[in-house]
């Protein structure tokens, strides 16, 4: 009897001497189909129990009946396997004509409808879905999510013409580079589908005219601001290594909403000092937000002030990538797939010691991904007879397949990206990664545990190798993919940046280069910074005038009594009448001390003499108050605090420095304080500013929404009790877009 179905490895042949003759041989050859598979192999298995023992005609008889029931368990489950690819192809020509119907449908309606569907139709969808159709019919419900998902977003398009951006840089010219094309065309397909927007790719080129490849479009930095003038720009992402690319096309992309991924290690390098106080400037404002692909790029640049700065990483289209359960048959295969693009940059990325490693390891089989015809490869290797080179793009599935373990050997932070492609879908498909510890990879290497981080050596790779070596099932777990690929759903990312668009946008950023120039153009300087501050309060004009210049006239005095008014009824609110010890920062000539001296006794702190000398001046008979010269950034003020005010201080201020006004005053707080400072409303003061003149305002201010605030102070051990707003509907003449907005907030925070 033959079981007829496709082959697998191992058909099994039974013979078994019964009396002296052979019963006859079976061969079964058995499907594809595991249930089946282990059916027959259980069932075959109480056969060879039958056969070992004594038997009579009557037995034999049995075996026949068994073998006959057998048969037709198999007949029975190749019929439903045939009804179940009939099923399929049904389905998938059912699936078909419905696409077909829908095109048409869809295209016939009004030309404006029609121009988005085509875009939503183009090469980038039909790439899409073709590459998901080569992995078999599992994927056909994914397909037509893919399908229905494009349709409805490109339906939603038609209710705003607002664009997203995406810019990146040399994409035609290194087309050849397949981590360049991959992390800027992988954003903008997943976008495309995913986003409300509208949705554009833009590469820098060197080439002087503007080409279009649907909604791709390669423009030289000349032809950069003419375009970006046509266009309805929401968002801009950047993507690049480092933030050098924001200085090209004369800092065009200073005046856009930008999101600023950088992919690389060290995200700052190469950058120019002059430009630092820019950039932070417009992270301040909201107008910039970071995202970087390691916790090493994160600190870095956290460390230089700039605030909200997101671990995010590449967005892969994970579909593609699945898991498959290996084993290491003979030699370890190692695969590296990050050559580099410039021979300068050979130490930083490892060059020199994946050639050490593959001098000292010849047990060892290795795969090297050369994609560059510009640098040759180093002579040393073509005598290596365990070495593999390959040229020119490549065939990654094929790679994967091939290789048992990932290398990323970067000695270094620069040069190099914090998160590689290549690591991360080699572990998605169950191909452990050794990294040295220069490698921002390590980061989910140490988190999911599929595979190494080491030192930078040749032994301490070999270590690594040879452990994961001997404990491959370990490191290759499905169970370790899984958690990573949970971690990187690219849904979760593409909502924060259709939140982010949909956040305010001021009608037109100013940055400080242009707020410079317009106090520069009426003969004033900006103040800015604590130096600078300090010395511009310590004129003796200045403080004497304080009060007269800003709050006597409406509606500053109105603005002025409702502060004050906030203040009050946060603390009855809190305290309950209780008997309090205030703590007011930078207190001017009196007008917050004025309040708080009403609920305790009130320490004044300013580095300014000649405003402490108006206070007390002011005060001279109030025993509830006592003042401090003291500069409250430098100096140390003993004592702990009820409450805490400051009014017009925080907000002269940039993130770094505001940090450490956060920190000083945490230290100063009594365990159930709370903080109350004034904070300005970008939605009010932008627009106003930019109907007024900047040449008007020569202290620097940094003003924000309410959510930022809240944001930047739990990033900083604050939680918010109180947020009051200060100024509706106050004053006249005032763009349309802020008629009903704040002026300021009132906010009220502990301790977290």
């Amino acid at each position: 009897m033959i079981i007829h179905g496709r082959s697998v490895k191992g058909g099994l042949r039974m013979k078994n001497r019964i009396d002296k003759r052979y019963i006859e041989s079976f061969t079964y050859e058995l499907g594809n189909q595991s249930g089946l598979r282990k059916l027959i192999k259980k069932v075959i298995k109480k056969m060879v129990l039958w056969f070992i023992k004594p038997i009579g005609d009557r037995q034999n008889e049995l075996n026949r009946q068994m073998f006959d029931q057998i048969e037709h368990m198999c007949l029975e489950q190749a019929k439903e396997i045939q009804n179940l690819k009939n099923m399929i192809m049904r389905h998938n020509m059912d699936m078909g004509e419905a696409m077909n119907q829908t095109n048409y449908r869809l295209m016939s309606v009004s030309s404006n409808v029609k121009n988005d569907i085509d875009v939503m139709n183009d090469r980038d969808l039909n790439e899409e879905i073709a590459l998901l159709k080569d992995h078999g019919n599992d994927n056909l419900e994914q397909i037509k999510t893919i399908f229905e998902t494009g349709i409805e977003r490109a339906i939603q398009r038609q209710d705003t013409q607002d664009v997203i951006v995406i810019l990146c840089n040399g994409l035609k010219s290194n087309a050849g580079i397949e981590a360049v094309r991959k992390e800027a065309y992988n954003l903008y397909r997943i976008m495309k589908r995913l986003s409300k927007y509208q949705i554009k790719l833009v590469s820098i080129e060197n080439e002087s005219k503007i080409e279009c490849n649907g909604n791709i479009i390669y423009a030289s930095e000349d032809a950069l601001e003419k375009y970006f003038s046509s266009l309805k720009i929401r968002l801009l992402i950047v993507l690049e290594s480092d933030v050098s690319i924001l200085y090209r096309a004369k800092c065009l992309f200073f005046k856009y909403k930008s999101l600023v991924r950088i992919t690389g290690q060290n995200p700052l390098f190469g950058i120019e000092p002059i430009y630092y106080e820019h950039l932070r400037h417009l992270n301040d404002m909201g107008f910039q937000r970071y995202d970087v692909f390691s916790m090493h790029a994160q600190s870095i640049m956290q460390d230089m002030g700039f605030k909200h700065v997101a671990v995010k990483y590449p967005l892969l289209d994970i579909s593609l990538l699945n898991y498959k359960k290996r084993d290491i048959e003979d030699k370890v295969r190692i695969g590296f797939a990050s050559a580099p693009m410039e021979k300068e940059h050979w130490t930083d990325r490892g060059m020199d010691l994946l050639s050490e490693v593959m001098t000292n390891y010849p047990e060892f089989e290795f795969e090297v991904l050369w994609r560059t015809d510009k640098v040759a490869v180093p002579a040393t290797w073509n005598a290596m007879k365990h070495l593999k080179i390959l040229k020119g793009k490549q065939d990654m599935k094929a790679f994967y397949d091939r290789i048992h373990i990932l290398l990323i050997p970067y000695t270094s932070v620069d040069n190099n990206h914090a998160c590689s492609f290549s690591a991360l879908e080699a572990m998605l498909q169950g191909i452990p990664v050794v990294a040295t510890n220069a490698a921002g990879i390590r980061d989910k290497i140490i988190k999911f545990g599929n595979g190494e981080v080491c030192k930078i050596s040749s032994k301490s790779v070999g270590d690594a190798v040879r452990k994961i070596r001997d404990h491959y099932f370990e490191y290759s777990s499905r169970e370790k993919a899984l958690l990573l690929r949970k971690e990187l759903s690219d849904l979760n990312v593409i909502a924060e940046i259709d939140n982010y668009a949909e956040s305010y946008l001021p009608v037109n950023i100013t940055t400080i280069g242009e707020w410079k120039k317009a106090l520069e153009s009426a003969g004033r300087e900006l103040v800015k910074g604590p130096e600078e501050i300090k010395a511009y309060y310590s004129q003796f004009e200045v403080a004497e005038n304080y009060n007269e210049d800003r709050f006597m006239q409406y509606p500053e005095n109105c603005i002025d009594l409702l502060e004050r008014t906030s203040i009050g009824n946060i603390i009855k609110d809190k305290f309950k009448g209780t008997e309090l010890n205030i703590l007011d920062i930078a207190p001017g000539d009196g007008r917050i001390v004025q309040e708080d001296i009403k609920y305790g006794n009130c320490t004044g702190v300013d580095a300014s003499e000649a405003m402490l000398k108006v206070l007390r001046k002011r005060f001279e008979n109030n025993s509830n108050l006592k003042t401090k010269i003291a500069d409250y950034f430098e100096n140390d003020i003993e004592g702990k605090f009820d409450v805490i005010t400051t009014f017009r201080y925080i907000r002269h201020f940039e993130y770094f420095q505001r940090k450490i006004l956060y920190k000083k005053i945490l230290n100063n707080l009594s365990e159930h304080g709370i903080l109350i400072f004034d904070v300005p409303n970008i939605k009010f003061e932008m627009p106003v500013r930019n109907q007024n003149g900047w040449d008007k305002y020569n202290i620097y201010d940094i003003f924000t929404t309410k959510e930022e605030m809240i944001a930047e102070l739990e990033e900083n051990g604050f939680k918010v009790e109180y947020v009051i707003a200060i100024g509706n509907n106050l004053m006249d003449n005032i763009p349309k877009e802020c008629v009903n907005e704040p002026i300021t907030w009132t906010f009220g925070a502990v301790k977290a």
